[in-house]
């Protein structure tokens, strides 16, 4: 897993990609001939860190609701503010990436 996200964030992001992986392998015979151990593992390794942004905003939407615990509200805020400084060197998606019209 790359070095700039926050564990949280990571963890996250991996969630979404084999939840993407079952999804995709449950109805794509591309997908379920990856279907070993070896083939999901590395599936989830290309994939989930296309989905840092993604899990950025799962984890920032539980901050807003009332069924989450504040001890995990406190850990969730505190993953995304020290995520924002990793995030910074990380390589953004083209799909999210987003030029300030200033510089077009």
């Amino acid at each position: 897993m790359p070095k700039f996200a926050h564990y949280m964030v990571a963890k996250v992001a991996r969630e979404m990609a084999e939840e993407l992986f079952e999804l995709w392998a449950s109805h794509n015979e591309v997908y379920r001939a990856f279907e070993g151990k070896k083939g999901r593992q590395r599936f989830v390794e290309r994939v989930a860190p296309t989905l840092f942004e993604d899990a950025r905003q799962t984890l920032a939407a539980m901050l807003g609701r009332d069924d989450v615990d504040q001890r995990m509200k406190d850990d969730i805020y505190e993953a995304l503010t020290l995520d924002a400084e990793l995030r910074a060197a990380r390589p953004v998606a083209a799909s999210v990436a987003q030029v300030p019209a200033r510089l077009h």
